[in-house]
């Protein structure tokens, strides 16, 4: 199981996220766009339909993405992140259109109760996001994620699965396939 490089626990210190490039294996990478691509062409059968597609708990849908839930690659990371208070909240599918003009929307993620739970610097990560990019995300305001705290990063403990302080304010962790 992967645990945080140095690198990634200064990273994680100062930016509040983590970008794991080729945490995904080329083969799961495919394995996970053949499933994306049969859910999305499933979604646009419903007259309603609109270009792209935003499908909650994916899960059901098929293995694939229940191996998801705890990767080698990532667990580790989140286990030294938030120790072993971990409860998976939602799994969830997106596909942006390319061209589509999408105005987006800030919010809580966990629900407008989230927002207004104060921490302090002495709490563990309330929620973490682990988000699978399994195409390129490049070019300005393509993202599919903004970290909107310019405040610092309280830094993670040398000791790890502690309950110890870590970043209070709920930042992500991205990871890239491929």
């Amino acid at each position: 199981m992967m645990a945080l490089t140095t690198e990634q626990q200064s990273a994680w210190s100062s930016d509040g996220y983590l970008v794991l490039k080729g945490a995904l294996s080329p083969a799961r990478v495919r394995t996970l766009k053949h499933e994306i691509d049969r859910l999305y062409k499933k979604s646009q059968r419903k007259p309603e339909s609109s270009p792209g597609m935003d499908v909650r708990n994916i899960l059901p849908e098929s293995k694939a993405f229940i191996d998801l839930i705890d990767p080698i690659a990532t667990f580790g990371i989140v286990m030294d992140l938030m120790g072993p208070y971990i409860q998976l909240s939602t799994a969830q599918a997106l596909v942006r259109v390319p061209g589509k003009k999408e105005s987006g929307y800030v919010h809580a993620d966990g629900g407008q109760a989230m927002s207004r739970i104060r921490v302090t610097e002495t709490s563990i990560p309330l929620q973490i996001k682990l988000q699978y990019f399994l195409t390129d995300v490049q070019g300005k305001d393509r993202g599919e994620l903004r970290r909107l705290s310019r405040e610092p990063v309280p830094p993670i403990p040398k000791r790890r699965r502690e309950n110890k302080p870590r970043n209070p304010r709920g930042s992500s962790i991205g990871s890239e396939g491929g």
